[in-house]
């Protein structure tokens, strides 16, 4: 049996809060690679899956993580880096320091990301995007995503579930207990438990008595489906019919 994925309200995914981690990584990242940090954190995470449809290829795609770039990103990712101006013409030299520098750029952002994900369980390369749900991060300058960072659904509750204090989850919960709080649900006493065997069913005749695990001042307990509850019940008789009536153990 698989383990149970890590989970979140959806509310608390798409919320600016669920990319604060990822907005710290990325501030130390920009801090130690450009003269001017203005590359960071723009958009929220987008359950839809890929930002803006066209244009973007992939850069770097792992077990975990897969970052896409915009045309000509690594370009304005190493000028940005390198604290220079764009020109009108390069050289061939130019362009191959460009395309180093970037490239050293993205795999240490790609490290610090994986760093902020801790351990996983081995899993084969590549982001699974089969039956999960895929969430994205933009990063860039002001008015001009660069980068987008992808990882599943489960991977993104592992960084960001530590931001959501407890209170905070249960108040996200409440509108989900609202939407089954109006369902009927099938509900049932027990009342107690005895052993037979086919050949004692069988032999039953009127008047004979099964002896039940329970003495008769013990409450029945509330069985909502086939879940026994905590809740604690005497046994009485309103206008003919078998009724529960609750008894508060507190």
């Amino acid at each position: 049996m698989s383990a149970a994925s890590p989970w979140l309200p959806t509310n608390c995914l798409v919320s600016r809060q669920a990319a604060a981690p990822f907005e710290r990584i990325v501030d130390a990242w920009a801090g130690e690679w450009f003269a001017d940090t203005g590359w960071r954190v723009l958009g929220t995470w987008d359950a839809g899956g890929s930002p803006d449809a066209s244009g973007w290829s992939v850069s770097r795609d792992a077990a975990r993580l897969r970052i896409k770039v915009r045309p000509h990103a690594l370009r304005s990712l190493a000028l940005a880096v390198l604290g220079v101006q764009e020109q009108a013409r390069y050289t061939e030299q130019d362009l191959r320091l460009m395309r180093r520098v970037a490239g050293q750029a993205i795999d240490d952002l790609h490290a610090r990301l994986e760093d902020g994900l801790g351990p996983a369980p081995s899993q084969p390369a590549g982001c699974d995007r089969d039956g999960t749900r895929i969430h994205t991060l933009l990063i860039g300058i002001v008015g001009a995503a660069q980068l987008a960072i992808e990882c599943t659904q489960a991977d993104l509750v592992t960084i960001v579930r530590g931001t959501f204090p407890a209170s905070g989850l249960l108040a996200a919960l409440e509108s989900r207990g609202d939407a089954y709080a109006g369902r009927a649900l099938h509900v049932a006493a027990h009342i107690g438990e005895a052993r037979l065997s086919l050949e004692q069913i069988t032999a039953l005749e009127q008047g004979d008595v099964i002896m039940l695990d329970r003495q008769c001042d013990e409450p029945v307990h509330l069985m909502v489906g086939e879940q026994r509850t905590d809740l604690s019940f005497h046994l009485a008789e309103r206008g003919g019919r078998v009724v529960l009536e609750y008894q508060d153990m507190s």
